[in-house]
């Protein structure tokens, strides 16, 4: 839901707010934006981002005599990175104070918001996700979302359906496997960078998390069983247990993986994105390389 203020289109400056923006000034401004349409000799008209046709002219004039949405579209007018936020989505409002100020505005303001506030984080949140941006993804949840709860699913439901529609792909996937032999799609599957990505989604998204954990389980049981490779399938179930799921999920995936292939010592269990121990560069750089070293010989054996 595009979000408009009127305050953008009318012709107001700090003269006429600090004057008040009564009946008879909207009159005047309904009736120069509709002379302005007919004078151009198209069928709309171009403020800015925004395009008007007569219709949504007199739309715009007649929410503003509705109740308090004058005063509402103003109070946001008045918070200008919440409004270049409402307007296309701007990142700067994350790191603004107004943030945690939103928390404070009235419940019927914040109500009045929810609708354009939730679409355009939708928007964000999930072109972060797409693009694998931890760093935005952290930014935009470091305070939690400020408008009803009620309009808490439409702020996340891209970036969730996605996530579902990755949890099937590796269910259908699991399926796949047992009538043909693995392939490089499992590195996909496991990728440190996607999962510490889901590791850093909010709480909102903690069953979707361990829904993706129990497709990588299924995934191992078909490469076991079918191909019999216990290596590549243990892998696939410590990458599991690295996600931020439940503890007796995460159990059971390394009770799995060690009865398939007991674990050196150097294997972390600790789940991506949290504090983990550190290990001097040169430790890290031959663990970086007998990685590397392993997966190509479990994908070519």
């Amino acid at each position: 839901m595009k979000y408009l203020n009127p305050l953008m289109i009318l012709e107001v400056d700090d003269d006429r707010l600090r004057a008040g923006l009564d009946a008879d000034f909207l009159r005047m401004e309904k009736r120069r934006l509709l002379a302005e349409l007919e004078l151009s000799g198209e069928s709309a008209i171009v403020i800015g981002s925004h395009e008007l046709d007569r219709t949504a002219i007199l739309q715009l004039f007649t929410d503003l005599a509705q109740g308090d949405t004058l005063a509402y579209h103003l109070r946001v007018y008045q918070m200008p990175s919440l409004l270049d936020f409402l307007d296309s989505a701007a990142l700067a409002w994350f790191y603004s104070g107004d943030v945690l100020q939103l928390a404070a505005q009235p419940e019927d303001f914040r109500v009045f918001i929810a609708p354009y506030y939730s679409h355009q984080f939708n928007k964000r949140f999930f072109h972060a996700f797409r693009q694998l941006d931890t760093a935005e993804i952290q930014v935009m949840t470091r305070e939690p979302l400020m408008i009803p709860e009620a309009w808490h699913a439409a702020a996340w439901q891209d970036t969730y359906r996605h996530l579902h529609m990755h949890i099937r792909e590796a269910l259908d996937l699991a399926d796949t496997l047992r009538t043909r032999p693995p392939g490089p799609e499992l590195q996909e599957l496991m990728d440190e960078n996607w999962l510490a990505l889901l590791n850093v989604l909010p709480p909102y998204f903690a069953r979707a998390r361990e829904g993706y954990a129990e497709a990588l389980y299924a995934v191992a049981q078909a490469v076991q069983e079918a191909h019999q490779r216990a290596q590549l399938a243990a892998l696939l179930l410590r990458q599991a247990a690295r996600l931020d799921i439940p503890e007796s999920l995460r159990e059971r995936c390394l009770a799995q993986a060690q009865r398939l292939a007991p674990a050196s010592g150097w294997e972390s269990q600790t789940p991506l994105g949290r504090k983990q121990k550190s290990f001097p560069v040169r430790t890290l750089l031959l663990i970086a390389a007998g990685v590397a070293a392993l997966a190509w010989w479990l994908f070519n054996m």
